[in-house]
């Protein structure tokens, strides 16, 4: 749907719907790949063990005979953990390698905000307003580098299915393109960098 939407952006001609084709016929294949493994999924033992367990858990939910710690210190430290983790990853996205290893380093860090998120929303519930902003700016996080995660695997898809150095009509169309998509990675990480320091004191401090 990205790509679809920056190719509508572009000046119609037979560049660029040629790069259009070879897209969906790329696009077109990871779909039914996608589906085909989804289907196997469906019909395996390990899935039909999941369901059990479920309906299990459903039906005789585990219930400690023995009192918990109070909700608030349990809330607290576990937004605390998530915390730290967050940081943890983004220190290893700081120190990682231009490329590749940088770019998975803050898919990671996506994934650890996002986990974070969670965490902090369900806290919200006997914190209030205090686990309702750490959430909010972990998801702000994690929607900058969404952004970011889908430009690159927009660039990297553009990259298997031709190139601007092609002597073709479909050249300028791929260099557009991709010129589009670095730009939003670099916007993106400049995104996430000013989000991050913004929010750094709030998410160190946590709930506490």
């Amino acid at each position: 749907a990205r790509l679809r939407g920056h190719l509508d952006d572009l000046t119609p001609g037979e560049g660029v719907d040629d790069v259009r084709a070879k897209v969906e016929h790329k696009v077109g294949g990871a779909y039914d790949d996608g589906y085909r493994q989804l289907q196997e999924a469906l019909r395996s033992e390990r899935y039909f063990r999941l369901l059990d367990d479920l309906e299990a858990f459903r039906d005789k939910p585990p219930v400690r005979p023995d009192p918990v710690a109070p909700g608030r210190r349990v809330a607290a430290k576990a937004v605390a953990k998530a915390a730290r983790r967050l940081r943890r990853s983004h220190k290893a996205a700081v120190r990682s390698k231009r490329g590749t290893a940088h770019e998975t380093a803050l898919h990671q860090v996506r994934k650890d905000a996002k986990k974070l998120r969670h965490v902090a929303e369900s806290a919200a519930q006997v914190y209030g307003k205090r686990g309702d902003k750490v959430a909010k700016a972990a998801h702000r996080q994690q929607k900058i580098l969404g952004n970011f995660h889908d430009a690159v695997i927009a660039r990297d898809l553009l990259a298997t299915v031709g190139s601007r150095q092609e002597p073709t009509p479909a050249a300028a169309a791929y260099a557009a393109l991709e010129t589009r998509e670095d730009g939003l990675i670099s916007s993106s990480e400049a995104q996430y960098r000013k989000a991050r320091r913004k929010s750094r004191k709030l998410l160190r401090r946590g709930l506490g």
